[in-house]
């Protein structure tokens, strides 16, 4: 249907650019070098955040007042999609490659990688293989975009084999860390010095799996021992009220500040002033979890922020070794609460923590993933 372009392009379909809980798309966005990135959207986003021009919508505009828009309204009557908003804009960009960030994108991209025979390389991240597949419909779905689909990234070892327990085959399925530029982050050694309060941040939507309930029970079971503290919580969400009223029955509400969502400038800043970030993930109940690991838990040791968290998911893969004392298991109040108090107990040790998880973070998720990511591109060009 349309004819190559010199440099390669990457197509990467997206739901939406960018929303705050998702900045390491952003990164994978900016990080291409040999590739010219195009992004597939269906919505875009705080775009003074994160600038970025190569955006083609693919959503049917029902307001407008276009020729394409009544062909596109039209159209959408016979055939129920938006078919010729992303075919108009997969002639515009002409990629080499389809890259699709979570599943449902993968499966909504798939009939045109084999009509058009454009290679698709889908990356998973959470709930697309821990809840989405018990929906009705969507584990035939995942496993249609198995069969047909070119490869498939994963986060960590976690993610890999839970894809291959939904029946992807494993030779397809890469192992792609989340990635980013260290020295974008202001890396800095924490002192706790005498009569300071101890202060702890978190930064997350205020859903199940990210565990703000378990983290709140906690700081209420370990405040004795913590000594003075403060709880800074970035983040909301449809529970905020409940987790309100929580703080308030654990009589922490005094000592927790809750700041709702901020720009990615404030959530660095409010990371550079922080003694310990808390980040208490979970399996929620429907089944959802992290998949991978939260981004925030890589800036944290990037920046030389000591962490304290859960063996959840792939969260062991992506922390240092020397933290792996401080993840109490998952849904534990007690465990966490011990760890919270044995990460303030060690505050001699921070230093050193701080540069093994720079160390870590330098290794397993610096901008040379970027060239292994392109160079899986290239594979998965070559065996279409």
């Amino acid at each position: 249907m349309f004819s190559r372009v010199n440099p390669q392009r990457v197509a990467h379909v997206l739901d939406r650019c960018f929303a705050r809980t998702e900045t390491f798309l952003y990164d994978f966005v900016c990080g291409s070098r040999r590739f010219e990135a195009w992004c597939l959207a269906e919505r875009i986003y705080n775009t003074e955040e994160f600038p970025f021009a190569r955006i083609v919508l693919t959503t049917i505009r029902w307001e407008g007042n276009g020729w394409w828009d009544l062909l596109d309204r039209a159209s959408y009557r016979v055939l129920h999609a938006g078919v010729l908003p992303m075919l108009r804009a997969l002639a515009r960009v002409r990629p080499a490659i389809l890259h699709a960030h979570f599943g449902p994108s993968g499966y909504r991209v798939l009939p045109y990688s084999r009509r058009l025979r454009i290679p698709l390389l889908t990356s998973f991240y959470g709930y697309d293989a821990s809840s989405l597949p018990a929906r009705e419909g969507w584990l035939l779905r995942l496993r249609e975009l198995f069969r047909y689909g070119t490869a498939f990234a994963v986060e960590g070892p976690v993610m890999k084999r839970r894809l291959e327990a939904l029946g992807c085959p494993s030779e397809k399925i890469h192992l792609v860390p989340i990635t980013l530029h260290p020295e974008r982050y202001r890396y800095r050694i924490r002192h706790l010095h005498p009569g300071e309060p101890l202060r702890l941040l978190f930064v997350g939507r205020f859903i199940p799996k990210k565990g703000l309930a378990i983290l709140l029970s906690a700081l209420a079971c370990a405040r004795s021992q913590l000594g003075a503290c403060e709880l800074r919580v970035i983040g909301g969400g449809d529970e905020e009220e409940q987790v309100r009223q929580l703080a308030e029955r654990l009589d922490v509400a005094d000592i927790t500040r809750f700041l709702g969502y901020r720009a990615r400038s404030t959530v660095i800043e409010e990371m550079d002033q922080a003694h310990v970030l808390a980040v208490p993930s979970r399996t929620a109940p429907d089944g959802d979890t992290e998949g991978g690991a939260p981004t925030i838990l890589i800036e944290a040791q990037a920046c030389g922020l000591p962490i304290v968290s859960t063996n959840h998911a792939d969260i062991p893969f992506v922390v240092a070794g020397a933290y792996h004392e401080f993840l109490a298991a998952e849904g534990s109040v007690e465990e966490f609460a011990e760890r919270l108090v044995a990460l303030r107990r060690a505050a001699d040790r921070w230093p050193m923590l701080a540069e093994a998880g720079l160390l870590h973070v330098q290794n397993q998720h610096g901008p040379d993933n970027f060239r292994r990511l392109e160079e899986l591109y290239d594979c998965c060009i070559a065996s279409v």
